[in-house]
C-alpha cells in the first residue's frame, strides 16, 4: 500500500459517513438518522485500531 493511503482511506471513509449521518439531504436518500455521541465512539474505535496497528507494522519493519 502507498505510503499514507491507508490514512486518507480511513480520513475519506469516516467524512462521508459523517456527511450520510449529518446532512438532512443525505439521510432521506440513505434512509439514515444522526448518530449519538457513543455511536460515534463505536464508529471511530475501528479506524484507530486499524491506525494503531499500522504503525506497530511500521515499527516492527525498522
Amino acid at each position: 500500500m502507498n505510503r499514507g493511503l491507508g490514512i486518507r482511506l480511513v480520513g475519506a471513509a469516516l467524512v462521508l459517513t459523517f456527511l450520510v449521518t449529518a446532512l438532512g439531504p443525505l439521510e432521506r436518500i440513505f434512509d439514515t438518522v444522526a448518530l449519538a455521541s457513543s455511536q460515534w465512539g463505536i464508529c471511530l474505535l475501528g479506524p484507530i485500531v486499524f491506525l494503531a496497528f499500522a504503525e506497530l507494522g511500521k515499527l516492527a519493519d525498522r
